[in-house]
């Protein structure tokens, strides 16, 4: 009998010696991973986005608590109402960010940086474009906008015409900040936006302005966070490019990007547009102040996406 138990006892501590030796070489090439991030600044820079990033979310939960609480659920349902439909009208932004991320990370990648000067010139012309296309179709359905969304004063559709212009130059620039691993001007960018909302917008609403003067805030800090990346982009070396990038190029990376951005940004944001056009005024502003609340996840676990980008692409 004790022979079956030391029989079956050997091939048991054999395979735990394996599992061991396994465990520690799974160690190893952890340690091997995480020194080699640390020396290319993965780790850097994903603790200086992620500092950035948590801080530009506060501010923006501060500008909602805010405005939510100085002008009650009924007025706040509009604010947030608009900045949904700011979101969701200003998807190309985001495609727009990560083409540039892309195509500037592969520039550096190949020592062609003087392709960054054409390549941000280039997506600014076509963030022009886009954005004007959008924002003609808005105004050009004000009264429909208007409608859906139960606004009594068509300036806020006024207001979300200008904000897919400047969202759309704010994109360029943010994305060449990304794929140039620039994360702590980035950072610097994004805090700039959302601080300058807060500020802005408690001052226009407590001057008697309203919700207008809170969604006026919206496009007020997209435009102080444009104007502070012109002095960082200002800076992009010149000369001639090993190879000029192609609008063909653009086009068709934009395009598989494209649905996977409106699917995740769709998704998230057009439960607040549907809750102002279905629920009372007071309820759907209830519901938004949920929705941001329940929004903290998601947004916590970008810093990592956006690190890493231009690490891969």
């Amino acid at each position: 009998m004790a022979a079956f138990y030391g029989g079956r006892t050997r091939p048991t501590m054999l395979g735990s010696a394996i599992l061991m030796l396994q465990a520690r070489r799974s160690a190893a090439q952890g340690r091997i991973l995480l020194g080699r991030l640390a020396r290319e600044g993965v780790v850097r820079n994903n603790a200086i986005f992620f500092a950035g990033s948590v801080g530009a979310g506060v501010f923006g939960y501060v500008f909602h608590f805010a405005i939510g609480r100085l002008l009650g659920p009924a007025s706040y349902s509009i604010v947030a109402s608009a900045v949904s439909a700011v979101y969701i009208l200003t998807l190309p932004c985001l495609i727009v960010q990560l083409v540039a991320a892309r195509f500037t990370s592969v520039a550096i990648a190949k020592n062609d940086a003087s392709a960054l000067a054409p390549l941000a010139r280039l997506l600014t012309i076509v963030s022009l474009v886009v954005g004007g296309v959008v924002a003609l179709a808005i105004w050009l359905g004000a009264g429909w906008f208007a409608s859906f969304l139960q606004l009594s004063d068509h300036r806020v559709v006024a207001i979300l015409t200008v904000s897919t212009l400047l969202g759309m130059l704010v994109a360029t620039n943010r994305g060449l900040l990304q794929g140039l691993r620039r994360f702590g001007a980035l950072s610097v960018n994004l805090l700039a936006d959302t601080s300058s909302r807060v500020v802005i917008g408690v001052v226009l609403v407590l001057a008697g302005v309203g919700p207008l003067g809170a969604v006026a805030a919206v496009i007020a800090g997209p435009a102080i966070a444009y104007l502070q990346s012109l002095t960082v982009v200002r800076r992009l070396p010149g000369g001639a490019p090993r190879r000029m990038i192609q609008i063909i190029d653009v086009a068709r990376y934009a395009a598989p990007t494209a649905a996977a951005v409106f699917g995740v940004t769709y998704l998230f944001n057009i439960d607040v547009v549907l809750a102002r056009h279905y629920l009372s005024a007071s309820q759907a502003g209830i519901y938004a102040a949920g929705a941001v609340l329940a929004r903290v996840v998601y947004f916590l676990g970008l810093t990592i996406a956006g690190v890493m980008f231009p690490e891969v692409a």
